[in-house]
């Protein structure tokens, strides 16, 4: 099973082949570089960025496989979502050293579905999965 043959235009732009990996990869490294941020954010005492490209002052996950960014069509964005702009091109998301961070939302498909990354203002990260049989949002499981 890979990724859905019919792709939105944007989801194809921002389509991203570096190996392969499983949801669960991706979950981790979403998870593990927004920690990273917060780390070197409260070290540095200075705002950081994440963002897909890395740069000066900007984290970015290394993704290892196969994977697409951004929102299916046909599939709806999750109950609460404040900006529906989120389900377009991932924007950078800042985090402070205290612990504070610009809410956003990325959402990133490979061949298990699509996932969705919540940053809340307060730090928080959430992560959902889509299930296609109920066509809903669902906190993601881990393993």
């Amino acid at each position: 099973m890979g990724i859905p043959q019919k792709e939105s235009p944007m989801l194809s732009l921002f389509s991203k082949s570096l190996g392969r990996p499983g949801f669960l990869d991706v979950e981790r490294e979403l998870s593990r570089t927004i920690h990273l941020a917060f780390q070197l954010a409260r070290q540095s005492g200075r705002t950081v960025a994440l963002a897909l490209e890395p740069g000066r002052g900007r984290l970015a996950p290394r993704f290892l496989g196969p994977i697409a960014l951004g929102i299916p069509e046909g599939i709806p964005l999750p109950t609460g979502t404040l900006d529906p702009r989120w389900a377009q091109a991932p924007r950078a998301l800042r985090v402070s050293p205290w612990h504070t961070a610009t809410e956003g939302m990325w959402f990133v498909q490979d061949a298990k579905g699509p996932l969705c990354m919540h940053l809340t203002a307060k730090g928080s990260l959430h992560f959902l999965r889509f299930q296609a049989t109920s066509r809903q949002w669902c906190p993601a499981q881990e393993g």
